[in-house]
Parts: structure tokens; sequence; C-alpha cells
């Protein structure tokens, strides 16, 4: 018997025209028909199968035979039939970050087909790829495995910036992922000079973050400041100067100050970039008291011509403003005049006082023309309630005139009240019992 094999065993319903001693290779599911050669021409047949076809169609791994058979002889022939068993594939699937690529491993083949063209794919959305593998034996799998491909977003970072003063501390917020990689090695800096710090993002799926997020901290000087101190004199104002700074706040709530005793007033300065100063400058103000300047007259009041010693006290140095610069200071007005006197302790500080010299025309006065020698001792004087007259003789009579010459009273007492008088400068005229006149003054105050 002759026969041939047709190239296509394989495909479904394909008819293979065999000759003895064929070994078939077929694929599991793909059924084919076997076609006895002849079989018309030579007799009947029959197949190991029970079949009595010329055509039979196998499905599975076995011995084939038929037998043609006619009157005068039979003739049989077996035949080996394998199918092989189709593949089944596995594949992975996993999960990328937006920008990265992904590698598809399919396993349960020899040769794969990708629904994506190729195993490396770079998808920018969630994904599936379809796959097909193919055996050694050609047999296509029997599956189609579906690799899933999720793509996580990758986060884009924002970050703060700010300006801090020299020694304070700056804290960096990042947004955008859920853990943060600084290149400073923490969150919170402290830097001296202008710094940029690098950061960047994880989400949580594990995406790096697309950008480096920078921040920029720049760092202005803190001011160091100092004040002036100074000594005063009380009653003096102080203006506190202080340098290193734009602005500045005071303890005393102002710079010019009036303190009455030793101050010091705490500053602290702002500069024009708005950093306090990193120091406290003290002004220290010492208070000098000032004199305390007395003044009196030899005579509260006297006549023209007649000439007083004035005489000043609580102070080093005087002035006077009739041009003396000693603490006594003898004048002869010719009328009632204001003195006023300058005194300056040794500290320097300085006081005045004011005194009047009262002057009287003195109009009207007898003259003062004694006819003994005896000698009165007018006091207290000044007085504002009696005189008392001592005379070396007995005093026979006593009168009061005022300074425009007139008898205002008349007593033959050493003692006279004098609180009728107005105040003022007055004479005295003594009679003593050997007829001698005596005159003299007393003020009525």
């Amino acid at each position: 018997f002759l026969g041939f094999i047709d190239g296509a065993i394989s495909s479904y319903n394909k008819t293979a025209y065999i000759s003895p001693s064929t070994t078939i290779t077929l694929c599991q599911g793909s059924p084919i028909i076997l076609t006895a050669i002849n079989a018309n021409t030579y007799g009947n047949v029959n197949w190991s199968t029970g079949a009595n076809t010329n055509s039979i169609t196998i499905i599975s791994n076995g011995i084939y035979s038929y037998t043609l058979s006619t009157a005068s002889c039979a003739s049989s022939t077996s035949y080996s039939a394998t199918f092989n068993n189709l593949p089944f594939l596995t594949i992975n699937s996993g999960s990328i970050c937006s920008g990265q690529s992904f590698t598809i491993t399919p396993n349960g083949a020899s040769t794969y087909t990708y629904s994506s063209g190729a195993n490396i794919i770079s998808p920018t959305t969630n994904t599936t790829i379809n796959v097909t593998g193919t055996s050694l034996q050609g047999c296509v799998s029997s599956n189609t495995a579906i690799s899933s491909v999720t793509v996580n977003t990758t986060p884009t970072i924002t970050i703060n910036s700010s300006t801090i003063c020299t020694g304070q501390s700056f804290t960096i917020n990042p947004n955008g992922a859920n853990t943060y990689t600084l290149s400073s090695g923490s969150n919170i800096i402290s830097p001296t000079t202008n710094t940029t710090v690098n950061v960047i993002g994880t989400s949580l799926q594990g995406c790096v973050s697309s950008n480096t997020a920078v921040s920029s901290v720049v760092v202005n000087t803190t001011p160091t400041i100092t004040a002036n101190s100074g000594t005063i004199c009380s009653g003096q104002s102080f203006a506190i100067t202080p340098n290193g700074a734009s602005t500045y706040t005071y303890s005393s709530g102002t710079n010019v100050i009036t303190p009455t005793t030793n101050t010091n007033v705490n500053v602290i300065g702002t500069s024009s970039l708005g950093c306090i100063s990193s120091n406290t400058a003290i002004s220290s103000v010492t208070v000098n008291p000032i004199p305390i300047i007395n003044t009196t007259s030899s005579n509260s009041i006297i006549c023209t011509g007649q000439t007083a010693t004035l005489t000043a006290s609580g102070a080093t140095t005087y002035t006077w403003s009739s041009g003396g610069t000693s603490a006594i200071e003898v004048i002869t007005p010719n009328l009632t005049t204001t003195y006023t006197v300058n005194g300056t302790n040794a500290s320097g500080c300085s006081n005045s006082s004011i005194i009047t010299q009262n002057v009287s025309l003195c109009t009207g006065i007898p003259p003062f023309t004694n006819t003994s020698q005896s000698i009165i001792t007018v006091f207290p004087n000044p007085t504002n309630n009696s005189i008392n007259i001592q005379s070396v003789f007995l005093v026979n009579r006593v009168n009061i005139y005022s300074t425009t010459g007139n008898l205002v009273k008349a007593c033959n007492s050493e003692i006279i009240s004098v609180t009728d008088l107005k105040n003022g400068l007055y004479f005295i005229e003594v009679i003593d019992e050997k007829g001698s006149v005596t005159k003299s003054k007393f003020i009525k105050q």
C-alpha cells in the first residue's frame, strides 16, 4: 500500500493520508481525520476502533490500525497517534509609578504573543495585557493570560520658603507625598547663611516625586546694639541714643527721660528687616542733686546810698547778677533791687536764688545828731512783736518815725510794742536822762 502525509495534520478536520508505520503528533483539542488509502479499490475497511468507514476522527493518544480485505486477501496496518498537551500560561501583574516601565514575564510556553506588541511596557494609566503562548511542539496555550498593571501617580512636591533672622529656626513643611527626604537631614533647620534645602517625596505606593522641591531660606543678620550712658542733674532730661538697629524699644517707654534717681533703661533694637537685636543694651543714667541756694541780706531795708551785704550758701561757686563771683556780695543800690545768684556744686549742678534788697529814700527823717556819746542797742531786729532798747543811760523818751519822717509812735519805755505798726523800716530817736539824742533803726516784719 502506498500513501503520503498531508503537511497540515495539526489542523482540525484535515485528512491524513497515511502509509504504514506512520507516527502522528498532534495538539490536544485538535481532532484529525484518518482516511485509509485505496479503501474503495481494495475492499472493506475495518478500523481498530470498530469503525468500518473509510475515515475516522481521532482526538486522543493511541495505536490506530485498519484492515483492508478483498475476496481473495486481507492486509492490516498499525499507526501511532500522540496528542501533545496545550501549554497553560501563568503571568505576573504589578504596580508601577507613572513614567516607569513594567516587564511582563509569562511562564508555561516556549514563545509568547503580547497584545501590547512587547513584554516591556510604559503605560500612563492602569492597563491589562493579553498574552498567548506556543509550546515547542507548536501547541497554542489553552488560556489567554492577562497581566494587570496598575499605574500609580508620581507625586509632585510643593514646599515653603521663608526669611529668618540669625539664631532662629525654620520648619520646612513639604506637601504632596507621604514621606520626605531632605538634603538637610531634618525639616527643622537653623542656618547661619542663606540656604537651600532639596526635598523629594515618596507616596504611599512608594512612588518617588517627579520633581525635587527646593526650600530657600534667607538669613538676615540680627543687629547688635549699643546705647549711651551719662550723668545729669536732678530735674534735667537725658536723651538715650542707641546705635546698631533701625528702630528701638525702651523699658522707659521713650528715649528722653527725666529720672529723679539713678536709673538703668533697657533698650532692644529691630533691624529694617524685622530682626530683633541679639543683645539688650543698658543705658545707665546717674542723677546728681542740684544745690539748694540760700541768700540773706545784712539789712533787709536800707536808705539810698547805704551799703548792704548779700550772702549766699549751699553751693561751691557763685555768680551774682550784679557781677560778683563769691559767696558774699556787697551792694549799694539807689532803689529797691532784685538780685539773682547762681550756685554750682562739686557735681557741676546749678541752681539759683533771688533776693530783693529794699531801699528807702529816707526823706523827712530827722537828722541823726547826737548831743552825747550815749550808745543804744535795739533788739530783736528785725522784729514782729516788740523792741527792746538798751542804753548806757536811763531812757527818758523814745520817738519812732516812718521812712517818710512822720512820727508814728512816742513813749518813754525801754520795751515798746510794735504790733500796731505796718511791716517796714522805722527809725528810732532815743532821748536819755542827760538830754542826749541817739538815733537808730529797726525793721518790723
